[in-house]
């Protein structure tokens, strides 16, 4: 029987490979916003990391698989950045879910970030059946708010009869129709796509506040 290696070497080699892993993403996430995605090969990324291409190939086997988890790890940056706002929700629910979709939208005014997140989208549209990943990333965001409006109703800034889980279908649809326009369009400009979503959910919450 082949002798086990020790936990701490395992554990040491899989942080290895994690590191190796994110470094690879961090760098596929630069070159694919500044130079677009047709036009950054697998090569490049190998060679901007300091690695042989099989390696690169190791982690990822095509680009497509490098675009899913590009997805789930900014999916993970925005959801951390969501966490915080829950932890600390504004007094009143229109803020507190326009402050968290603010959270997770970032600023994406340059035409490079719009250029990545056009791939993005396209890859989130066309292929989450195939990556049970892309699905999960955008059930991250609707739990959020599920439990930012329990938040509220358990205040008594909702209406205990709100029926949450069509209220998150709907704000949910907000969320994804105006950060779709805002990547779409080269001149839109996030400040104002975050003024459509409040209008848009003052409009939704109003026969729902308490």
């Amino acid at each position: 029987m082949p002798a086990r290696k020790p936990a701490a070497e395992t554990s040491l080699r899989e942080r290895k490979k994690e590191k190796q892993r994110q470094a690879l993403i961090d760098v596929a996430t630069e070159l694919f916003r500044e130079r677009t995605f047709a036009s950054t090969r697998m090569e490049d990324i190998a060679a901007v990391v300091e690695v042989g291409v099989t390696t690169v190939y190791n982690y990822f086997p095509s680009k497509h698989e490098l675009l899913v988890a590009i997805i789930d790890n900014q999916v993970t940056l925005a959801q951390h950045k969501v966490e915080r706002v829950l932890d600390a929700l504004p007094v009143e629910p229109v803020d507190g879910l326009v402050k968290m979709i603010g959270a997770d939208y970032g600023n994406i005014d340059r035409i490079e970030d719009k250029r990545l997140w056009r791939e993005l989208l396209a890859v989130m549209l066309f292929a989450s059946a195939e990556h049970v990943e892309i699905e999960q990333s955008r059930s991250r965001f609707r739990k959020a708010l599920d439990r930012a409006l329990a938040s509220y109703i358990e205040r008594g800034k909702l209406r205990a009869d709100c029926e949450v889980g069509a209220v998150v279908d709907i704000v949910y649809a907000i969320y994804a129709y105006h950060f779709r326009s805002l990547a779409c369009a080269d001149k839109a400009r996030t400040r104002d796509a975050l003024k459509l979503v409040r209008r848009d959910i003052e409009v939704l919450l109003r026969p729902h506040l308490a």
